[in-house]
């Protein structure tokens, strides 16, 4: 089943640590919904305009699978909203400076966090924040947001 042009159903649920653990990684027709619309509003814009292959390295969550990787327990992940990915051929931090200043009047985020320098975190839901964060680790390991400069 695909979500969209691009995007299938299979890559927004796979997850090794789901199949490594027997976790049921199954969302609702509700969340298969919000997953649609991810894609129609974010993921579809953003893979035609830069006209290369997204690769989604986290999609939809179950509470179980989230909890056990780590994950917010307010992760819109669980929801089917948010989705982390990588383009092809571009570096991420270029990716989310195109996505925010060239697609802002077509893509309505609630949040895009460039995590680690390795791969962006997109969001759309029932919140519209239009959050722009970069995530790096402190001295502690903990995880840290900071306002994306561009």
């Amino acid at each position: 089943m695909n979500l969209s042009l691009h995007f299938s159903y299979a890559e927004f649920v796979y997850s090794e640590t789901a199949i490594r653990r027997s976790i049921s990684n199954a969302p609702s027709a509700g969340e298969v919904m919000a997953m649609r619309e991810l894609c129609k509003h974010i993921m579809e814009p953003l893979r035609v305009a830069l006209d290369r292959p997204v690769y989604i390295s986290s999609g939809y969550r179950s509470p179980e699978l989230n909890a056990l990787i780590g994950g917010s327990r307010t992760s819109q992940h669980m929801l089917g909203e948010a989705v982390d990915f990588h383009v092809e051929g571009f570096m991420p931090a270029d990716v989310m400076h195109f996505a925010i200043y060239y697609m802002a009047p077509q893509l309505a985020y609630d949040q895009i966090i460039l995590e680690f320098n390795r791969w962006i975190h997109i969001s759309y839901g029932h919140r519209m924040r239009k959050e722009a964060l970069v995530a790096t680790k402190n001295h502690e390991g903990e995880t840290v947001y900071h306002p994306f400069l561009g």
